[in-house]
């Protein structure tokens, strides 16, 4: 008896008559054809004369598919190289000039504000990004500002320029979740970032680390341990360590007593905050309240922390504090909150050269130096934009001065760090809320002059 199904060998007849069968095999198919009479005749009528056109059909069949199936393959590939080359391509032509949106801590932005037009001068961290596009998105008032950045364009640079003119009343002006300008007020950096860790409740001791970090409060007062007192109200938040090497009076008018104001102004719940430590072996304890605080600023502190253009109000103010004040005369310190007065004074180089550093030396009505400092602004942004300096009211040395004018005298640091003189002084009526425009003319060979416009 055969060892072979009939189906196994009528599936196995085509490759017998072809000789591709081994001799087991064809053994196994002729020893079951002897015995089986069906599959014997389905062999003789392959083998018939009959048979020949549907065995070349059936080949020329297996061959058109054997081309197709080739063919298939040919178009997948040149397809595959095809999408592969869109995608490149598509990434080259968003990276060199489309550009993908730049985050916060690799950009730099300021904005000026006119009614509802609003200029963006942006600059990258990082020469090797360069900003191709600024974008404004504007919704219920706030405008937000986006940059986009591409690589190694020589069309495109790290310093960029737009102009958008608001549909609406302007409210708030942001770059990511950073608050540039709001309610009139420009918002520093430093106070965007504090205003972040505002929170609810002094339970919160993630958070209330996240405002004390904001404050760099530990470059102030190091080694300090953090105590939270919530058992009963006022609530408090103690800062305790051990010995005070640091001038007391500057340390507390200076830094503590302003950013206890601060962490009350930012903690809604928190009703005081104190200093402990050791002073020359004598146990030091400053306590700040929320009274105090709103008497120091003249309006409930509680307010000021929900706004951050009143909470720019007190950080600028509590930095830029007297230390002359005694302790006591907390309102007369912030006598002018809630009218800042400041001027505003914009260098203009068109020196068409590279300047590092301005430096500025103010003089009084009476011919004596009053203070001086330097500015510096990198060479590219310089060069091509006016850059603000804005000089407040509230700088100790302003503040005390009661003359009725101060003289300004510039000097010039190229890009070497070579400084020049600018010759004579430029003289400023004590006029606040007016904005000035210093042009730089000449050369480092012939000299450099700058003139009031």
């Amino acid at each position: 008896m055969s060892k072979l199904p009939c189906e196994v060998v009528k599936d196995l007849l085509p490759s017998y008559i072809d000789e591709l069968t081994s001799e087991v095999t064809n053994n196994l198919i002729e020893e079951h054809n002897a015995e089986c009479e069906d599959c014997r005749k389905t062999l003789e009528s392959m083998n018939s004369p009959e048979a020949e056109p549907e065995k070349q059909s059936q080949k020329k069949e297996i061959d058109y598919l054997k081309k197709t199936r080739k063919k298939y393959r040919g178009n997948i590939f040149i397809t595959i190289v095809l999408v592969l080359a869109l995608v490149l391509g598509g990434l080259g032509v968003k990276q060199c000039f489309i550009g993908t949106t730049l985050q916060n801590e690799y950009l730099s932005c300021q904005v000026q504000v006119k009614d509802k037009e609003i200029t963006a001068f942006c600059m990258t961290a990082d020469g090797n990004k360069l900003i191709s596009d600024i974008q404004f998105e504007e919704k219920d008032g706030v405008i937000t500002i986006a940059c986009k950045s591409v690589s190694n364009n020589p069309l495109f640079d790290s310093v960029s320029k737009e102009t958008y003119v608001a549909e609406n009343e302007i409210k708030e002006i942001r770059m990511g979740d950073c608050v540039l300008w709001a309610n009139g007020v420009y918002i520093s950096t430093w106070t965007s970032e504090l205003f972040k860790t505002r929170h609810a409740n002094i339970r919160d001791t993630k958070t209330n680390a996240e405002t004390a970090d904001a404050l760099y409060l530990s470059h102030v007062f190091p080694g300090y341990k953090s105590v939270v007192q919530k058992e009963k109200e006022p609530y408090g938040w103690h800062f305790q360590k051990g010995i005070q090497m640091s001038d007391l009076k500057s340390l507390e008018k200076d830094y503590l007593e302003p950013y206890a104001y601060i962490m009350l102004a930012l903690v809604e719940d928190l009703g005081e905050v104190t200093y402990e430590f050791s002073y020359m072996g004598e146990p030091i304890s400053w306590t700040y309240t929320t009274e105090m605080a709103s008497k120091y600023i003249g309006k409930d502190i509680k307010l000021v922390g929900k706004d951050i253009a009143e909470l720019e109000k007190l950080v600028r103010y509590a930095s830029r504090a007297d230390s002359s004040y005694p302790a006591s005369e907390y309102g007369e310190v912030l006598e002018e909150y809630e009218t800042p007065e400041s001027c505003e004074i914009n260098i203009v180089n068109t020196t068409g050269e590279d300047i590092w550093a301005v430096g500025m030396t103010y003089y009084s009505d009476q011919g004596e130096e009053y203070f001086s400092g330097t500015a510096y602004f990198d060479a590219k942004a310089y060069n091509e934009f006016d850059m603000p300096y804005t000089l407040f009211v509230q700088d100790p040395y302003i503040f005390n001065y009661k003359g009725e004018s101060f003289d300004l005298k510039l000097t010039i640091n190229d890009s070497d760090n070579v400084t020049y003189s600018t010759g004579d002084r430029l003289t400023f009526p004590m006029e606040f809320d007016t904005k000035y425009v210093i042009e730089i003319t000449g050369n480092a060979e012939e000299g450099y002059h700058v003139t009031m416009k």
